[in-house]
């Protein structure tokens, strides 16, 4: 049986495997080949969505060991992780505009992740926003 914490730890370890893969040098960005003369702005949207997902891996990282020490239904990290979620949904909403727009191509492997990533810490945080309760 799966544990809260080890989806949490997942969890980081897949924000920050997406903040490496945004910010390498040599990652083509969400934005590559979307826009005609796009390339700095690409980049750009690239490292902006490599920071949040960096910052997101931090702020997972301390709820799960909230978890770990009972401690997760405390104001302070239910706050955290409806922070958390607003901020996965908010992120995932742009994504999903432009790609619709068709600014950000359909097709693009790193905005999926990135998508993917934010659907399932938006799930993760706001399941245990609403079931934490503190020891």
């Amino acid at each position: 049986m799966c544990r809260v914490e080890d989806a949490y730890t997942a969890a980081v370890l897949g924000s920050l495997a997406l903040a490496a893969a945004s910010l390498a040098p040599q990652a083509p960005g969400l934005l590559a080949g979307c826009l005609p003369g796009a390339g700095a702005g690409a980049a750009a949207l690239s490292a902006a969505y490599g920071a949040a997902a960096l910052v997101a891996a931090f702020a997972l990282d301390v709820v799960r060991d909230a978890l770990g020490r009972g401690r997760a239904g405390a104001t302070t990290f239910r706050q955290l992780n409806l922070g958390l979620a607003l901020s996965a949904l908010g992120q995932l909403a742009l994504l999903l505009r432009a790609q619709s727009t068709g600014v950000l191509a359909a097709d693009s492997a790193l905005a999926a992740a990135h998508m993917a990533g934010g659907a399932a810490t938006a799930a993760l945080a706001l399941y245990t926003y609403a079931t934490a309760t503190k020891k």
